[in-house]
């Protein structure tokens, strides 16, 4: 009985510290790329209003260069990077759960 309670208390520090830090990784990546979803939409929004006919990385590299445009206001920058994060990472988790069963290799439905 002691020996249970033993291994329990220190089992599960060995497995549960490498998915934890593996879930910090992945946390970390997502919202290292959540700015690059919305410098993409950003672009390609700008895009429309112009009526310009562009390429997709022509409009992620228009997106992005006004976003870190936008990041350099004083005060003001920090409200717009939370908010572009907070939108970026929801894009990546929407389309993370919409394309669930493409992830262990299946074919979508």
């Amino acid at each position: 009985m002691i020996f249970r309670i033993f291994s329990l208390c220190f089992g599960a520090p060995i497995i549960g510290l490498p998915v934890a830090a593996t879930g910090f990784i992945l946390l970390v990546r997502g919202l290292i790329l959540s700015v690059l979803f919305v410098s993409s939409v950003l672009g390609e929004l700008i895009f429309s209003w112009i009526n310009y006919k562009g390429k997709d990385w022509l409009a992620f590299i228009v997106g992005f260069v006004i976003l870190q445009i936008l990041f350099r206001i004083p005060f003001a920058g920090w409200i717009i990077a939370v908010i572009t994060i907070s939108l970026g990472y929801g894009a990546l988790l929407y389309a993370v759960y919409e394309n669930r069963a493409a992830i262990p290799g299946k074919k979508p439905a």
